[in-house]
């Protein structure tokens, strides 16, 4: 039997791509040794924004923090 074939996915986009322009860069948070695995949405009015905190990249004694901002 053979593998099923998935036609290949196309992305068109009419006109030019949307530009990102930097207006402000702000630490939020340093408490922590090591701060990584970010991700950041907008939900309800407010930023959200959740990472990993702990002593070290691999470390065992890892917390997840939340914090969130109208601005």
């Amino acid at each position: 039997s053979h593998p099923a074939r998935i036609a290949p996915l196309t992305l068109t986009v009419a006109g030019d791509p949307p530009v990102a322009e930097l207006v402000e860069c702000r630490r939020i948070w340093d408490r922590a040794p090591h701060n990584a695995f970010t991700d950041l949405i907008r939900f309800q009015g407010r930023w959200w924004c959740v990472f990993r905190e702990g002593g070290g990249h691999g470390s065992l004694d890892g917390d997840i923090r939340v914090i969130c901002s109208p601005d």
